[in-house]
């Protein structure tokens, strides 16, 4: 072991420094939703949208104030410095004037642990319908959105175990899916499943299902990030939610063992990708023809089980009323 030197400790007493004053401002924003009036508008959403005391206590789900000030005025007050605060991504400086305002207002939060439990950020969700709808914490030297993944920390054990992860995409459905039983999911931060949460998920996990939502954004998301982990050599198959639901409204429409029945039944991912061309063109016309296998053709190509791929070429052959030897001639360029 080398020693430590001057600067290490100073980057150790400052990582310190921001996950205290993160671990801080979470009991804030949980006692303003939990304690004060200021979160009865948040706390009858989120009875609303199915979620109890229990629940609210279990994700230290919070509030931050309307005001410009109550989470760095009560930050302050205990003795923390405003850069500190800044470096958190909890507040920000004034552009005239001096001083800082909190970053974050009238908005339900979800606190974002790393594997170890400890808060490296926060998601804050708006109640007025305003834009963004979802606004993270800024990138800090605890928090970058592209590599956590919301979760994680409590369905660790239960992806080791399985060998299977469930990858939706925000809070929400989170919480909503791991109440619901299944523990073994986690939520990309947005839309965006990157390759270093793929890489994370790897070291755990041989199979990846993805339940994004069911709208064309949440379809668009889905084959970005199946081309994200194809490359890591994990095996993949995406849950197809019907009626335009994520999977929040889901489990409160037809109940946990609906969804359980979904991850069962859900197709692996060139089964998916035939599937969503297929579904895209109206293939008795020789132009929708072509659309389909201008999208099939390429995922044929990448996969890597011949004989899963010899059998697709025959379906389709007879889907679409045209010869193998076409398809695999497409393939073949």
């Amino acid at each position: 072991e080398r020693e430590k030197t001057d600067q290490d400790r100073q980057l150790e007493r400052e990582r310190a420094n921001l996950f205290r004053a993160n671990l801080l401002a979470r009991d804030f924003f949980h006692s303003c939703l939990t304690k004060t009036n200021y979160g009865k508008t948040a706390r009858e959403y989120l009875a609303a949208r199915g979620m109890d005391d229990k629940i609210i206590a279990e994700y230290k789900i919070g509030y931050a104030p309307s005001s410009w000030d109550k989470l760095s005025t009560a930050m302050l007050e205990r003795g923390f410095d405003q850069e500190v605060l800044i470096k958190a991504g909890l507040v920000a400086a004034r552009q005239s004037g001096g001083g800082i305002y909190d970053r974050f207002r009238d908005r339900i939060m979800f606190p974002i642990n790393d594997l170890r439990g400890r808060v490296v950020g926060f998601g804050g969700r708006v109640l007025d319908g305003s834009q963004p709808k979802y606004l993270n914490t800024q990138e800090t030297p605890l928090f970058n959105k592209r590599h956590v993944l919301y979760g994680f920390d409590l369905a660790y054990n239960a992806i080791r175990q399985s060998g299977k992860a469930i990858v939706v995409e925000g809070y929400m459905d989170l919480i909503a899916v791991q109440t619901s039983g299944i523990k073994n999911a986690v939520a990309s931060l947005g839309t965006a499943f990157t390759p270093d949460q793929a890489k994370q998920l790897a070291r755990h996990a041989g199979e990846i299902y993805f339940a994004y939502d069911s709208d064309a954004a949440g379809q668009n998301a889905t084959l970005r990030a199946l081309t994200t982990v194809r490359s890591l050599g994990l095996k993949v198959r995406v849950l197809t939610l019907p009626d335009g639901k994520d999977p929040d409204e889901f489990i409160r429409k037809h109940g946990a063992e609906a969804f359980h029945t979904l991850t069962e039944e859900a197709p692996a991912l060139l089964d998916y990708q035939i599937r969503r061309a297929l579904e895209a063109a109206d293939y008795s016309s020789l132009e929708g023809k072509v659309a389909v296998v201008g999208k099939v053709v390429p995922a044929l190509a990448e996969a890597d089980n011949a004989v899963e791929v010899n059998a697709h070429i025959a379906k389709l052959s007879q889907v679409l009323a045209i010869d193998e030897s076409a398809l695999r001639a497409e393939i073949r360029k």
